[in-house]
């Protein structure tokens, strides 16, 4: 049938446009036909086990039963706690649920009291060594009745290594780390009343032995982000500590010695997060594993759910994560006047090219939204740094008996190495109410500041 000169264009137009909504994703599905080949540094690092440190030597299974109501080793029952874990999971699969406090055979103690009252907080300036002066029969009441728990946090203190064994997982135990924050408080505040009762020395000495314990295990490489933050905290509430004693307590020249010397700087391995970002990687790995399982019910069994398999490629994914976390790593191994790298603050997110998205769109968009925090906890460990430097300084000027209008003197001949950890400038002396501050980076770290000395 002969067609007009217009007819003939229209039918040309719908024939195009047709062929173009067909091209398209044809194009794509044929771009995401393959996918690439897994690197094999990414191959060594998932084919990595952790259960090398012997279990009865592994604080990580104390403190999987810290606070059981039985009195037996803590040790042996986080064992048979882990064991039942594994057992659990390898029956379960996919379907997993071991909820810690629920399912598990063991009997937990619950904390007796209001821990408010205890010792460490995030505030500016936690009274302790006030309250161990003017609620000392209250806190001796709950101390006595949370008794277990102290014992076994002072017991911790003989263990030299902490490996956190577990393969994570969406479905993966996480220690849980609430009843070791009630313990080391509780214990802070038995120095406190110790310290008060006129045995200063016996008391830093006790100090020194939790602060090596608590920096041995910050140092240890087999951990996940909440083992290093919790620990990094635990620090934190050591130095918190240590700055009260240094402001209430009439000290001895020599005894403010001790308290500077229990404070060396932050090591590599201290405040680096970089197998933290390892381990890390190995739980998106393991999530990502899931999505990509044809069995996996995170597609949909439908054309569109067939679909989307498509643009998920696990090795492309994962490389790619890689190459961030290789960045995050270098970053972290750095110092602290580099941060914060753009990629990775909170200030500025990650972002890909949209031509990018072609090829594993799916898996792209999972790395962009996984990576953006990274900075902060990096943030996190070189504040961490600053509140060493200024306790470190509160005890110097202390011991020096600076008056305030010497202070900015002080500060500036003390060097970089006692000022800002992001500038290495001194820090902010604030005469009005006695504080030295600088400005943090991490924003869960601005309620400490200004630091009261």
């Amino acid at each position: 049938m002969a067609l007009s000169p217009a007819a003939k264009a229209a039918l040309w137009t719908v024939s195009g446009l047709l062929v173009l909504v067909l091209a398209v994703p044809a194009t794509l599905l044929l771009i995401n036909l393959h996918d690439e080949p897994l690197n094999p540094q990414v191959q060594a690092v998932l084919d990595r086990k952790y259960d090398g440190v012997p279990p009865a030597e592994n604080l990580f299974f104390a403190l999987l039963a810290l606070d059981s109501r039985d009195p037996a080793d803590i040790n042996a029952q986080g064992r048979r706690l882990y064991a039942e874990y594994l057992r659990e999971h390898a029956a379960s699969g996919s379907n997993f649920r071991f909820r810690f406090k629920q399912d598990a055979f063991l009997s937990r103690l619950p904390f007796s009291g209001s821990p408010q009252l205890l010792c460490g907080s995030a505030k500016p300036r936690d009274d302790c060594f006030a309250r161990a002066l003017g609620d000392r029969a209250e806190l001796e009441e709950l101390i006595e009745a949370n008794r277990l728990l102290l014992d076994r946090y002072k017991a911790l203190q003989q263990y030299r290594r902490l490996q956190n064994p577990v393969s994570l997982s969406i479905n993966s135990l996480i220690l849980q780390w609430q009843p070791f924050r009630n313990a080391k408080r509780l214990w802070l505040t038995d120095v406190a009343l110790q310290i008060r009762a006129g045995k200063v020395d016996a008391g830093i000495d006790a100090l020194q032995g939790d602060i090596a314990f608590t920096r041995r295990m910050l140092a240890e490489p087999d951990l996940i982000l909440i083992d290093k933050m919790v620990l990094a905290s635990s620090l934190r509430d050591s130095l918190q500590f240590l700055s009260g004693l240094v402001r209430d307590v009439p000290l001895s020249d020599a005894q403010y010695r001790a308290v500077a010397a229990l404070l060396p700087p932050l090591t590599e391995d201290e405040r680096s997060l970089a197998p933290v970002f390892v381990r890390e990687f190995t739980g998106f790995a393991n999530f990502l594993g899931t999505l990509n399982d044809p069995n996996s019910a995170a597609f949909p069994p439908s054309i569109v759910g067939r679909l989307q398999s498509k643009f998920l490629k696990y090795n492309a994914t994962v490389n790619l994560k890689w190459s961030y976390v290789e960045k995050a790593n270098a970053q972290s191994r750095g110092t602290c006047d580099q941060l914060p790298p753009a990629e990775f603050s909170p200030k500025g997110r990650l972002a890909l090219p949209f031509y990018d998205y072609f090829y594993n769109p799916i898996g792209k968009v999972l790395v962009v939204t996984s990576v953006g925090s990274l900075g902060d906890f990096l943030e996190g460990m070189c504040d961490l740094e600053g509140m060493r430097r200024i306790v470190v300084l509160q005890t110097m000027l202390h011991e020096a008996k600076v008056t305030d209008d010497q202070v900015p003197a002080f500060l500036q001949r003390s060097g970089p190495d006692y000022g800002n950890p992001y500038t290495g400038l001194p820090l902010e002396w604030r005469p009005e109410d006695r504080t030295l501050t600088f400005k943090p980076l991490a924003p869960r770290d601005t309620n400490y500041f200004p630091w009261a000395i």
